[in-house]
């Protein structure tokens, strides 16, 4: 069989089981509701704003109107004292504040939901295989065993990558609707960058998690007990990565190099910068794969 033709099947299978199973596709609906619903109330607070707001010249003369008295409370503050933020300037401030906040929280909401159903098709490569009893039938193929790897992990990052992306997109279209008043007056639509720029960034970070689920996939007996193992790693690695790295980083001799590559690479230009980024982001992706797929023994995986 063509690889190209593998990889159709094999991705026409990963969607047929995402669209045929109830829970997936309530999950799908569920955070479609949840993501607009964060979308309608950015667009109604937007919309419904200046009409609530007061107009600024009514504010602008009302002090102007009051006699002056000698009361020391009744006194101009100080030009020290006063707040580094006009009073007409509070009410776009905060509603500044309100709008990048509820578009934040979509976009963090997306992520998880992307994450999500990357993670639970990434476990069933071969464990979900083995529940189904479908693995005999999958490694019959007359193909190498790195091809049926690498096209098997690419029939579940390829269709989960544009899932979750798809996501991202209800977010960003909010930001470009909401701030397109601020963003005309920017050189380049920041958040239309941001989309193009993060598609690579995407895939490597989905690759990565693609590779060690279908580690553990591959030397796990059921989905379950795949699905536990995959938890206590994620588990280790968050918590390990944010108060062991920087406990490493603080007293071995590895802090002040990363310093230094730190400030050499802040100094650098963006297209450099990024570059350099991707580059960092593939080489724990290469390690994950090629581990993984020596883990992938086609005569082991059945016994």
């Amino acid at each position: 069989m063509n690889r190209s033709l593998l990889l159709h099947a094999m991705i026409a299978k990963e969607l047929r089981s995402i669209f045929r199973d109830r829970q997936q596709i309530l999950g799908l609906v569920i955070s479609i509701i949840i993501l607009v619903g964060v979308v309608a109330t950015v667009l109604v607070k937007h919309k419904f704003a200046d009409k609530l707001r007061p107009p600024p010249a009514a504010a602008a003369t009302a002090p102007a109107t009051q006699p002056p008295s000698s009361h020391p409370a009744a006194r101009p503050t100080p030009p020290s004292r006063q707040s580094p933020i006009p009073t007409q300037l509070q009410p776009l401030l905060t509603e500044m504040i309100v709008r990048w906040v509820a578009i934040a929280v979509g976009t963090t909401i997306a992520l998880f939901f992307g994450l999500g159903y990357l993670i639970a098709a990434t476990l069933a490569t071969f464990a979900g295989e083995k529940d189904d009893r479908t693995l005999e039938i999958l490694l019959a193929s007359p193909i190498p065993d790195t091809t049926l790897f690498l096209t098997k992990c690419a029939s579940v990052l390829l269709p989960m990558s544009a899932i979750g992306y798809l996501f991202l997109l209800i977010p960003s279209i909010v930001a470009v609707f909401v701030y397109h008043e601020e963003l005309a007056f920017a050189p380049v639509c920041f958040p239309v960058y941001a989309l193009l720029l993060s598609v690579p960034v995407m895939l490597l970070l989905n690759a990565s998690i693609v590779a060690i689920g279908a580690a553990i996939s591959v030397k796990a007996q059921s989905l379950k007990s795949a699905s536990q193992t995959f938890g206590a790693i994620i588990f280790i690695v968050i918590f390990g990565g944010a108060y062991g790295l920087p406990l490493i980083l603080k007293f071995t001799r590895l802090g002040k190099p990363a310093a230094d590559f730190g400030t050499a690479w802040l100094s650098m230009p963006f297209p450099l910068q990024y570059a350099l980024a991707l580059a960092i982001l593939a080489l724990p992706t290469l390690l994950f794969t090629l581990v993984a797929r020596s883990l992938f023994q086609r005569d082991r995986l059945l016994s």
